[in-house]
């Protein structure tokens, strides 16, 4: 089974980064873990952030999901559209689904670790 989402950024639209959660599911509706899915980009914009990546392979969580970005790669100036398509490896009664996503709130505080002992 497969899914897909149409991506359209208008040329004013300043953001760079689209997140998204995809969940697989049996034929029973539970949660697959530890499947490949396949994702594809036709058109614009990449699954990369550092270079331009049209197809990646995935492996599922515990879960059944799998978070994922389509970045549009300095495409500004113009209309962007693309199509971000996913399937499920040798799993054809699989249901897939794609949504949007909000974006991991990862605090990254690395430049607060001490490195001198501290004190009691």
């Amino acid at each position: 089974m497969s899914a897909s989402v149409a991506i359209f950024v208008e040329s004013t639209d300043p953001r760079a980064r689209f997140n998204y959660k995809l969940t697989l599911k049996g034929a029973d509706g539970k949660p697959l873990a530890k499947h490949d899915v396949v994702l594809r980009v036709e058109g614009d914009g990449s699954l990369q952030t550092t270079h331009d990546a049209k197809q990646i392979v995935r492996e599922t969580d515990a879960a059944g999901e799998i978070a994922f970005a389509w970045f549009r790669r300095s495409i500004f100036g113009r209309d962007v559209k693309a199509t971000v398509s996913a399937e499920a490896r040798n799993l054809p009664d699989a249901e897939v689904t794609l949504e949007p996503a909000e974006a991991e709130k990862v605090l990254n505080t690395s430049y607060r670790t001490k490195t001198w002992p501290l004190l009691k």
